[in-house]
C-alpha cells in the first residue's frame, strides 16, 4: 500500500492560508475554511445524544494514495476531539471542533494528506442526525434510509455513506465523496474507552 504525503508548505496553504512549515498549530473558524463542495457542518453543543470515547481505524484513499491511522475520538457535550496515532502509537495530530472553532495541532514535520477540516466535517456527515445536518444547511437534499445516507446539493450527488451499523457502535462506515474524489473508511473497533491522548499537551500553545 502506498502512503504518500503532501509537502508541508502546500498543505498549510490549502488548509489555513496562514503559514508554511513553521506552524504546527492553527485555530480557525470552520465557516472561514474552504470546502470544494461548499458543505460546512460544525459541531453544536449537545449535537449527539451520546458522548462516547472511541477507537477507530481510519483509511483515506484518493487515486493511488492511501493514508491510514488510528483515531482516538472523544465526544463531549461541547466538543469533538480526534487524535491521530501512528502505527507505533505515537500521537501525530490533535483536531478539536468546539462549536464553530476548529483547532489543529500537529507534531513537527508531520503533514496530513488532506485539509484537516474535511476530517471533522465528514465525521459530522457520518454520525450527526439528519435533522441537525438539514438545520445547518437547509439547501442540502439528504436521503437517509436503512444503511445508506446520500447527500445531494442541487442535482449533484456529493457524498454517499454506507453503514455496517448506525451510531457510535462497533462496525465500519464507508464515505465516498464523488465531487472531490476520495473515500474515507472509518471502522469503530472500541467504544467507551479511557484515553489521555485526546488532551492537548501542556507545552503546546495555540495562536
Amino acid at each position: 500500500m502506498k502512503n504518500k504525503s503532501v509537502p508541508c508548505a502546500i498543505l498549510f496553504f490549502i488548509v489555513v492560508g496562514l503559514t508554511g512549515c513553521g506552524a504546527a498549530s492553527v485555530q480557525k473558524s470552520m465557516r472561514s475554511l474552504s470546502f470544494g463542495d461548499d458543505i460546512s457542518i460544525v459541531y453544536t453543543a449537545h449535537a449527539f445524544s451520546e458522548t462516547p470515547s472511541l477507537v477507530q481505524q481510519v483509511v483515506y484513499e484518493k487515486g493511488d494514495e492511501i493514508y491510514e491511522f488510528t483515531a482516538m475520538v472523544d465526544v463531549r457535550d461541547a466538543s469533538v476531539t480526534i487524535a491521530g496515532l501512528s502505527s507505533l502509537g505515537n500521537r501525530q495530530f490533535l483536531l478539536t471542533m468546539n462549536d464553530n472553532l476548529l483547532t489543529y495541532d500537529a507534531e513537527p514535520l508531520f503533514e496530513l494528506p488532506f485539509p484537516p477540516q474535511y476530517l471533522m466535517r465528514d465525521f459530522m456527515l457520518v454520525f450527526a442526525g439528519r435533522d441537525e445536518l438539514l438545520r445547518q444547511q437547509p439547501g442540502l437534499t439528504l436521503s437517509d434510509e436503512g444503511q445508506v445516507r446520500v447527500v445531494h446539493s442541487g442535482e449533484q450527488q456529493f457524498v454517499s455513506i454506507t453503514y455496517e451499523a448506525r451510531g457510535f457502535v462497533i462496525g465500519e462506515v464507508v464515505l465516498k465523496h464523488n465531487a472531490v474524489g476520495y473515500t474515507l473508511r472509518i471502522a469503530t473497533v472500541q467504544a467507551n474507552v479511557s484515553s489521555v491522548v485526546t488532551q492537548p499537551s501542556d507545552d503546546k500553545l495555540l495562536e
